[in-house]
């Protein structure tokens, strides 16, 4: 850890500390907290633009510049580097067979799942770029779901392709100042839990039986996957 580099140190968030817990004590679940996006990528891609767009947008949102720390102290913390050089690993695999580019990616990506991230390093994102043909790229994101969920990811992408497009036009672009994660963690810890707790004990009193939950004890529930498909974007 640097500590000349470091912008700010904070408390986790209740749902943190929750993923937290069940990535250190069983590290075998871990994957289940893995985000993985692969994207087909068409057009000529300005690789350095999009490249850049991706350092500008971790250069905007401190979760994105986060580890964490919980050994031998009291309270895990989350830890904001001031800065990260975000790495963008390419892959040339253009003089492949396409059966072989398909099977070659597919195990990429099952062994990148395997992979998962150690919540102490400073940058737990994956950017990987695969260069099929001139006009064709496989692009693949991996992220924990500690520092982005499904909503933040939507506005990350969204900021991505605004920057991108702007840097290959030869313009900046600018954003409203984005909220720090540890402003939320420093409201939070203001709340009167005592306030919350007499408002849901009103709002669950006439509860006379528990919610039974489906599929509890299903063969095989941490190799279960979801895949979703993904419109083309094309780049030109």
């Amino acid at each position: 850890m640097e500590h000349e580099n470091i912008q700010d140190i904070y408390e986790l968030s209740p749902l943190q500390e929750g993923i937290l817990f069940h990535c250190t004590y069983a590290p075998e679940l871990s994957s289940l907290y893995l985000i993985q996006m692969a994207l087909s990528l068409r057009g000529k891609l300005n690789v350095h633009a999009f490249h850049r767009a991706w350092q500008e947008v971790v250069n905007r949102h401190t979760s994105l510049r986060t580890s964490f720390y919980w050994e031998d102290i009291e309270k895990p913390v989350q830890i904001v580097y001031k800065q990260v050089t975000v790495p963008l690993k390419q892959h040339d695999w253009r003089g492949r067979e396409p059966v072989e580019k398909r099977k070659r990616l597919e195990a990429f990506l099952e062994e990148d799942r395997k992979q998962g991230f150690d919540l102490s390093q400073d940058f737990l994102i994956r950017l990987n770029l695969f260069h099929f043909s001139e006009s064709y790229y496989e692009f693949v994101f991996s992220a924990h779901f500690i520092i982005a969920d499904g909503w933040s990811l939507a506005l990350i992408f969204q900021e991505v392709g605004q920057l991108y497009q702007a840097f290959c036009q030869g313009r900046d672009i600018s954003f409203a100042a984005s909220s720090s994660f540890g402003d939320y963690i420093a409201w939070l810890q203001k709340q009167d839990l005592s306030k919350a707790e007499v408002f849901w004990r009103q709002k669950l009193k006439g509860l006379k039986s528990t919610t039974s939950l489906t599929n509890l004890y299903a063969d095989n529930l941490s190799s279960q996957e979801e895949t979703v498909a993904h419109q083309l974007t094309y780049l030109s």
